[in-house]
This record gives structure tokens, sequence and C-alpha cells, in this order.
């Protein structure tokens, strides 16, 4: 049976370019396949563009895993240990035991975003296909990490148009909170389950820092305190 996903003639431009997003309009034939399946796809000149998982719920109806004829499977376990390599390296010395882990389609695993709080990972997954993916994907992170908790925060408005409800809860181990986080040498206090986004703002980081350094000698006042991470930075 053939399964590929045949894409109009000059539509296989961005995907050359390693662009992940195949958007309705691109395609030309779908095979018979379920939402979230992982498929083979060609170009309309019959010119293998590499694997990717496919909901035609979606306006962006297909996500690229893989651009050549790699396993999909160890591509996604390359990829994860890439983008955990890359950030354990980046926060080397500096402080710091909480960020961003993995961050999507920048480390070429779409629907997929990891942040790490010391030694608890929170896990938000955007897309049907990655959700196909979840079970492989946290057997990977506990392999590579072995974190003390794996919390899911999958509560964003995109999952609707993915035919996904929203979901949050425990995937390993057992969640204590608040959790203790150390950010440029300074602590704080995380509540994962409650909390806006991850649960902390991890990328306001930089932005921390330059409120810190502007604010030597000077009085601040913080009028949209959340943790408090710029008002403790100020401090």
């Amino acid at each position: 049976m053939d399964k590929r996903v045949i894409l109009k003639p000059q539509k296989e431009k961005a995907i050359k370019n390693r662009h992940h997003w195949i958007f309705s309009g691109a395609v030309q034939k779908y095979p018979e396949f379920l939402d979230g399946d992982i498929l083979p796809v060609f170009s309309s000149r019959d010119e293998f563009l590499g694997q990717a998982y496919f909901n035609r719920k979606c306006s962006i109806v297909g996500r690229m895993l893989v651009f050549d004829d790699t396993d999909p499977f160890l591509e996604i376990r390359n990829n994860i240990e890439k983008a955990v390599r890359f950030r354990k390296g980046w926060f080397k010395g500096k402080d710091t035991n909480a960020y961003r882990l993995i961050h999507g389609e920048g480390d070429s695993l779409p629907g997929l975003v990891v942040d790490q709080y010391d030694a608890t990972l929170v896990v938000q997954i955007a897309t049907l296909g990655m959700e196909k993916l979840k079970e492989k994907v946290i057997e990977i992170l506990l392999a590579l990490l072995k974190p003390k908790t794996i919390y899911e925060k999958s509560d964003i408005p995109s999952r609707r148009e993915e035919g996904l409800k929203s979901f949050s809860g425990i995937l390993h181990g057992k969640l204590e909170e608040p959790v203790e986080i150390t950010e440029n040498g300074l602590k704080f206090l995380v509540n994962i389950s409650e909390g806006q986004k991850t649960g902390f703002f991890l990328d306001q980081r930089e932005m921390r820092v330059l409120v810190r350094d502007l604010s030597k000698g000077k009085r601040v006042l913080n009028c949209f305190g959340y943790t408090g991470g710029f008002s403790v930075y100020a401090l």
C-alpha cells in the first residue's frame, strides 16, 4: 500500500530549506492514514524529502521529523540528546539549574517543549503527532537525565485544533511543591502545577539580569510581580 504524502509542484522548497511545517494547501495527495501517523513526504517529481507526522484537522497539516532517510525514532532520540548536550554545556558554571531544555522546532522536535527545574522536568505537548510519540520521548528523557519528577502541563489553546484536550499531571515520580531552583545564583520557589506557563518565566532570564545591572543605587517599583523575579534581581 502506497503510504506517501505527495506535495504540489514547487511546494518542496521550504522543506529543502529544513522548514518543519507543511501547510494543508501544499499537499496534492494523501494516502490512507490515521491522524498523528508518521508518513514519508515526496515532491510532485517523486523526490523523497523526509518524514513527517500529519493531522488533517489542522492548517499546519504536517510537521517534519526528519529530512533524510534516517529512521524518525532514531532521529527523535538524536535530537533530544543534542538538545540536552547543548543546554547542559551552555549553562555549565552559570549557577543556573532551571532553563528550557527542548524548544520545539528549534531543536527539530516539533510540538515538544521540555523545561528543567533542577531535578523536575515539565513537558508540554502541542500536537497530536507528538502526543502519539510521548511514551518514547519520556523513555528517552528518563534514560538521559534520570529526573526525580516528570510533570506534563499541556494546557495550551493550540491543542484544541489538534483534537486534543488539555492535560496536566504527573508522568513520573512525585511532585513536591514548591520546587526550589537557582538562577544566576539566586534562589526561587516555583509552583509548577498552578503557576503560569510551566511554572516560571524562564525566557525572561536575560531581562532579569539587565534589571539587576540597572538597579544599583536605585529604588525599584515592580508593578507586575508574579514570582518576584525582577524584584529579587533588583534587590
